[in-house]
């Protein structure tokens, strides 16, 4: 059952990460080190930056099959609410920042729109939980991962997985991976590290990559999911 926070024990938490953020760069730097060096955050020739934690498809999974069933029912229209989340953990329980949407759509829809519309979906929920993690106070245990490039491309990644139910292996190993040193220098000299919407940084091959195509071929469709309410919550879980 989720504890909400008392405002005094929300006043003691902020109060906790207002003196860890005095060193918030360098923790940032060192995550982001670790992180490449131990493989979570990977370069790929094909598709550039992808964060491997983002490229779970648990959760676009459960919004395909959930679409899925709700776009077959007998009714004009259906509601459906997507979430994400980040955890940490904090005096033996785990703190909760979450990013959660409500949309309407119209049933009857083909297979190819309600994959299309879950991608849609996806891509706004994702855009509000990277701006989530860089706004106050959500950015104090967020360690400056709010629009971390490949963080939306592992996104896409995880949709992919879910929409074609291939092994992770399969997917990942048609993509020529960079060894973790050289990624990590690539990191260092590369000018800017966020990604803030979900298209292609470069104007090269990168932008022929599959993971983009799925984005273009979703919006040529036209279509939009109403978006009925959209919310932000920090709760103990």
């Amino acid at each position: 059952m989720n504890k909400k926070l008392s405002p005094a024990r929300l006043l003691f938490i902020l109060a906790f990460f207002a003196c860890a953020a005095i060193v918030d760069v360098w923790i940032v730097f060192s995550n982001t080190e670790a992180e490449i060096l131990a493989g979570n955050i990977r370069y790929s020739h094909e598709c550039g930056w992808i964060t491997q934690d983002h490229a779970i498809p648990d959760g676009p999974r459960q919004l395909l099959t959930r679409m899925y069933q709700q776009n077959a029912t007998r009714k004009d229209s259906f509601d459906i609410t997507y979430r994400q989340t980040m955890k940490y953990s904090f005096s033996g329980k785990r703190l909760i920042a979450e990013a959660a949407s409500t949309y309407r759509l119209a049933t009857g829809m083909s297979k190819e729109q309600t994959d299309a519309a879950t991608l849609l979906i996806l891509m706004d929920v994702s855009e509000q939980f990277e701006d989530m993690q860089g706004s106050f106070p959500y950015k104090l245990i967020s360690e400056g991962s709010s629009f971390r490039k490949g963080d939306l491309t592992g996104n896409l990644l995880a949709y992919y997985k879910a929409l074609h139910s291939e092994p992770p292996d399969t997917v990942t190993s048609s993509l020529t991976w960079q060894a973790p040193d050289a990624a990590l220098q690539r990191w260092q000299h590369e000018s800017s590290q966020k990604q803030e919407r979900f298209i292609p940084l470069q104007k090269d091959s990168l932008s022929q990559c599959f993971l983009w195509s799925l984005v273009a071929q979703a919006q040529s469709l036209n279509l939009s999911p109403r978006l009925i309410n959209r919310k932000r919550d920090l709760y103990f879980e």
